[in-house]
């Protein structure tokens, strides 16, 4: 199972290639191609922050199913205890 960084590297590299062929593109004049390769880029960016939100959301879920009540009430006595 991949971590959470990885999948985020893995969804970051399409989006590394996207930005060098943008550059290149710039280089060449290509305003037609520049801006079509933008919308996708930005597409992809926005789907990569959909994808973060999601597995930020099933971890902190995952976490919350995995605590028991007994160690929460453990963890609020502790707190209690220090303030």
């Amino acid at each position: 199972m991949l971590t959470s960084c990885e999948i985020h590297f893995e969804t970051l590299r399409p989006l590394n290639r996207i930005s060098q062929f943008l550059t290149n593109l710039t280089l060449k004049s290509n305003l037609q191609m520049t801006s079509e390769t933008t919308d996708s880029f930005e597409k992809q960016l926005v789907n990569s922050e959909v994808q973060a939100e999601y597995m930020e959301s099933a971890v902190a879920g995952s976490t919350s199913l995995s605590t028991t009540s007994e160690e929460v009430n453990s963890l609020m006595q502790q707190l209690a205890r220090n303030r």
